[in-house]
């Protein structure tokens, strides 16, 4: 078991500003498109989104995705709760060894699938000597009310990454499981390898999605969610591999490391860890309940059951954390 934190969770003077950032834009998502470019912004067709209206609940269907989240208001919060969950988990957005490269002038990051971008426009105002890049195959994110440091463009990583090769600092991507079948992981990370420097960095975050401590049998809408996104081609502990996969794409030095976070107990950060979960299933019921032999009213519910239950036996769920670095030699290779 990793560090569970269990502590009081501060509130960020910025909470309410990035909760605004968040949403704005999110309840037109369809219609942000922009045929407008701007310095560094990436050039290439993208595939549109395919917005649905499935159970109340706004959804995007594209070509190749398999993400069974909305994307509305509801979701831009949901996803908000969670960054501030992760980041008070994890004691900050980044691990130490990104410190330095942060505080050089003129660094570029890039956060692959933003979303809502809470992350980015969280990093974006502490760091505001830093270039930070968003792209998401959805346009959620904020298009006018952002840090002047921040630049968004909706873009299909399945398609590729539309920014050249060793353009980055450091590369960012978290919280993406169940967004694409297994078999695109290696490619996209492989495109995370191209676009950064030699030298330069990539920082992967993704849960595991196992319920520690509670019994099988009191946690079965969980267990059958996950066998159902496993059939689907959805490796939903493909967490515990990300170290791995990178240092399959050829980053060197790899860290890793993880962290528990209570659910629905010990405190705030319980709170939030339960919100963001009960939040998520509710946002697939349109979608899965039937497909796993529920009506929406009994999933809801046993997702609910859970939750109490977890206060009894105090339950935890591991979020995993992998660092790389491209090898500098190739900065050599290459000249030559």
């Amino acid at each position: 078991m990793g560090n569970i934190q269990s502590d009081s969770l501060p509130e960020s003077r910025h909470f309410k500003r990035y909760r605004f950032f968040a949403k704005n834009k999110v309840a037109d998502a369809a219609s942000v498109h922009s045929t407008t470019s701007e310095p560094n912004e990436p050039n290439g067709a993208v595939s549109l989104p395919n917005f649905r209206h499935i159970g109340g609940r706004t959804y995007n269907l594209a070509e190749n995705s398999i993400y069974l989240l909305p994307n509305d208001p509801k979701e831009a919060d949901r996803l908000h709760e969670q960054h501030y969950m992760i980041k008070y988990l994890f004691e900050g957005n980044y691990e130490p060894c990104l410190k330095k490269a942060l505080q050089s002038i003129g660094t570029r990051v890039l956060d692959v699938a933003c979303g809502s971008a809470t992350w980015m426009l969280d990093m974006a105002t502490d760091h505001p000597h830093v270039e930070f890049f968003g792209i998401d195959i959805s346009p959620i994110f904020p298009s006018e009310i952002k840090p002047p440091n921040t630049i968004f463009a909706v873009a299909n990583v399945l398609e590729g990454i539309p920014y050249p090769d060793n353009h980055f600092d450091i590369v960012n991507m978290r919280m993406v499981t169940g967004c694409w079948h297994d078999k695109y992981w290696p490619w996209v990370i492989q495109e995370m390898y191209r676009v950064v420097k030699p030298g330069g960095y990539i920082q992967l975050l993704e849960p595991d999605h196992t319920f520690w401590v509670i019994e099988p049998e009191r946690q079965q809408v969980w267990k059958k969610w996950n066998a159902w996104q496993m059939n689907r081609g959805c490796n939903t502990k493909i967490a515990r591999s990300i170290h791995k996969m990178i240092q399959t794409a050829g980053f060197v030095n790899i860290q890793k490391r993880y962290m528990s976070a209570p659910l629905n107990w010990g405190g705030h950060i319980g709170q939030l860890c339960n919100d963001t979960w009960l939040g998520l299933m509710m946002a697939s019921a349109p979608r899965v309940a039937d497909k796993i032999g529920y009506t929406e009213a009994e999933f809801e519910w046993e997702c609910k059951e859970i939750a109490e239950y977890s206060k009894d036996v105090n339950e935890y769920i591991n979020f995993h954390i992998a660092i790389g670095r491209k090898p500098l030699l190739l900065s050599v290779m290459e000249a030559a």
